[in-house]
């Protein structure tokens, strides 16, 4: 598998004003067309969406998407297979890739709604079906109860390494690992001294992240990305977009590795762990 193509299009930037370090809103109807083309053109074929993504999915209904494996997810479970023929029909498709459940707590308290996940999967309209997650212990709650599922997305970053220990487990049982919140909604570009108090004890880390960059010539988004690109139990890392000249821009520099590979040590030294600090749903 080529670098690119480990590579998924994060979608939430297309239909919401999302991301700490966001400056343009939402993406335009035009900016998406490009994103989609030069996507294609540089060999990424997954797209990662939501029902929650405000407009994202229309948005993405209006374009060719047959290059793509699209995956998309619930968060409400009280009506799964209207949401899922909305699903359907904003991205003008009869199938798709992957369906993940959106909210675990909702998922805990009808846990039977999975079911119909996998008679979505048994009648051919979705691939894979499983769980976007937050925390280790909601994995454990699927491991603890034996939930069979085949995709699972993730946090995975610098800062946040959490599910590591989980990794090989994940592989043993044929599970598809997507991890997001690559450069952690752009925190890691943020000047350090204009940190909000509850951020603040991540100073330290960006200043270092920053020092490392500069010394190894390389750029923030290089650094993040070659580190998540670079775990082989990740089959896909979902980077979200604002434009196509950033897609283009991310990838610069990702065609080598080998002095990334000296980092490893420094990089590892900047995870924090603490769901309070490296989870956005905390920050507000």
């Amino acid at each position: 598998m080529s670098v690119q193509n480990k590579i998924a299009i994060g979608t939430v930037q297309f239909g919401l004003d999302y991301g700490i370090s966001n400056k343009t809103g939402e993406v335009s109807q035009n900016e998406i067309k490009k994103i989609l083309f030069a996507a294609a053109d540089l060999g990424i074929d997954t797209i990662d969406t939501a029902l929650a993504y405000g407009k994202s999915q229309q948005k993405l209904g209006k374009e060719d998407l047959s290059q793509f494996q699209v995956v998309s997810k619930l968060l409400a479970l009280e009506n799964i297979v209207s949401d899922f023929d909305t699903v359907l029909n904003e991205l003008n498709l009869e199938s798709i890739y992957g369906l993940m459940v959106h909210n675990f707590e909702k998922f805990k308290t009808t846990t039977t709604s999975f079911d119909l996940f996998r008679q979505l999967k048994i009648e051919s309209k979705v691939q894979k079906v499983g769980f976007s997650l937050n925390s280790l212990k909601e994995l454990e709650y699927l491991f603890d109860r034996n939930i069979n599922f085949d995709i699972i997305q993730l946090p995975y970053n610098l800062f946040d390494t959490r599910f590591e220990v989980y990794f090989e487990e994940l592989k043993a049982r044929g599970i598809e690992v997507h991890s997001r919140s690559t450069f952690l909604q752009g925190l890691f570009f943020l000047n350090p001294t204009q940190l909000n108090d509850h951020l603040k004890p991540l100073q330290s880390s960006i200043y270092a992240l920053q020092d490392l960059a500069f010394q190894n010539e390389m750029s923030i988004s290089e650094l993040a990305l070659k580190f998540v690109l670079s775990n082989p139990y990740i089959s896909k890392v979902v980077i979200g977009l604002e434009s196509e000249s950033q897609l283009r821009q991310n990838l610069i520099g990702l065609d080598s590795f080998e002095s990334f590979d000296n980092l490893k040590h420094d990089l590892n030294k900047l995870a924090s762990n603490d769901e309070f600090l490296v989870l956005p749903m905390h920050w507000k």
